[in-house]
C-alpha cells in the first residue's frame, strides 16, 4: 500500500531538529550577550546603549532607553534564564498543526491527489503496537476503521500562554469530524472548515511570531511542559507521540542544565529530575536519539528492550507530574 503513496508524516520537534540535524549558523541569546555586552569599564557608554537596545528589541522587551546597572543586570538575568530549546519545541508544535492543515487544504483542492497516506496516522488502519503499555490510542469520537490525522500534530493547549490558540482546537475538532464522515475523510467538509477559520489561522501565525520573541523563563517553561505532558500522557501508545514527547523532554532538560550552569545560585524547579532523565536517555533506542530526518532503520519491529523503554518513559512522566499533584493535596 505504501508503494501507492507516502508514509505518514514523521514526528517533528523543532528544538530537536535544530539541535541535532542542522549546522548551527546563528548566535544564541547568551552568545549575543557575551559578544555585544562586555564589561562597562571597557566600553564607550553610547555603544553600550546601542548594544543594550539591540538586545531589548530582539527580546521584544522594554525598548525605552535606559542603561543603568539594574537594567543591565535584569536583561542579563532574562537572557541567562531563557529556555531556548523548550521555546522552540512549543512554537514548533503549533506550527506543525498549522502546516498540517495547509497540507490538508492543498490536498482537498486537488481531488486527484486526495487520500495520500501522508495525511493519516498509521493507527488509522492498524491497532497500536503498544496495547500492553497504554491501550488503544486515538480520538474517542473516531469511527473504527476510519483513518485519523497524525496525533503528534494535533494542537495541545497547555496551562501557560496558549489560550490565544483556542480556535485551532475547535478547527481540529471539525477536521476530525470530517475525517470520520466517510472512508479517508470528506475533503469538501475539510476544505470548508479550513476556509471558515482563515482569519483565526492568520492571527495564530502572527501570535506565534510574537510568542517566539518572548523569553521563556524557568517558571513558564515548567508550566508549559506540565500542561503538554498531561495531555500527551494518555497518548504514549502512539509511536510518533511518544517519540516527539521524548524529544521535548530532552530539549527541556538541556535547557535546565544550561540555565543551572549559568546561574549556580538559582534554584530551578525539576533539577532533581535532571540525573533521572539522563539515566533514561542512556537507555533510549537509537531512533529516539536522532532527529526526525535521521536514519529510519530503527523503525523496525518492536524489540523487548524497546517495549521496556516505552514503559520507562511513561513511568518517568507519571512521576514527574505526580510531584505537583502531591503538593496540591
Amino acid at each position: 500500500m505504501y508503494a501507492a503513496g507516502h508514509p505518514p508524516l514523521p514526528p517533528l520537534d523543532l528544538g530537536k531538529f535544530l539541535d541535532g540535524t542542522s549546522n548551527k549558523h546563528w548566535m544564541t541569546l547568551n552568545e549575543k550577550w557575551n559578544k555585544l555586552a562586555p564589561p562597562k569599564s571597557d566600553i564607550d557608554q553610547q555603544l553600550e546603549k546601542d548594544r543594550m537596545n539591540y538586545l531589548r528589541i530582539h527580546l521584544s522587551a522594554n525598548k525605552s532607553d535606559h542603561s543603568d546597572h539594574s537594567d543591565h543586570s535584569d536583561l542579563e538575568q532574562t537572557i541567562q534564564t531563557h529556555f531556548r530549546k523548550t521555546q522552540q519545541s512549543r512554537i514548533g508544535q503549533w506550527t506543525a498543526n498549522l502546516n498540517y492543515h495547509d497540507l490538508l487544504d492543498q490536498q482537498a483542492r486537488a481531488a486527484v491527489n486526495w487520500g495520500d497516506y501522508a495525511l493519516y496516522d498509521c493507527a488509522g488502519c492498524h491497532q497500536t503496537l503498544y496495547k500492553k503499555i497504554q491501550g488503544s490510542v486515538g480520538s474517542p469520537r473516531r469511527v473504527p476503521g476510519r483513518p485519523q490525522g497524525p496525533l503528534w500534530a494535533k494542537p495541545m493547549l497547555s496551562s501557560q500562554g496558549e489560550s490565544q490558540f483556542k480556535q485551532l482546537e475547535t478547527l481540529q475538532d471539525l477536521i476530525d469530524e470530517a475525517l470520520n464522515a466517510k472512508p479517508f475523510g470528506d475533503r469538501g467538509k475539510i476544505q470548508a472548515a479550513i476556509e471558515g477559520f482563515a482569519s483565526e489561522r492568520s492571527k495564530a501565525d502572527s501570535q506565534l511570531i510574537a510568542l517566539a520573541s518572548e523569553p521563556l523563563d524557568p517558571i513558564a517553561a515548567d508550566q508549559w511542559l506540565r500542561g503538554f505532558l498531561q495531555q500527551r500522557q494518555g497518548m504514549l501508545g502512539n509511536r510518533s507521540v511518544a517519540t516527539q514527547t521524548y524529544w521535548t523532554l530532552e530539549m527541556y532538560f538541556d535547557d535546565l542544565a544550561n540555565v543551572s550552569k549559568a546561574n549556580p545560585r538559582l534554584e530551578v524547579k525539576n533539577q532533581k529530575f535532571q540525573a533521572r532523565f539522563q539515566e533514561l536517555k542512556s537507555q533510549a533506542p537509537d531512533f529516539f536519539q536522532t532527529g526526525s530526518y535521521g536514519d529510519s532503520a530503527g523503525l523496525s519491529a518492536l524489540k523487548p528492550e524497546t517495549t521496556k523503554f516505552y514503559e520507562m518513559l511513561g513511568g518517568f512522566i507519571d512521576e514527574f507530574l505526580e510531584v505537583d499533584s502531591k503538593a496540591s493535596r
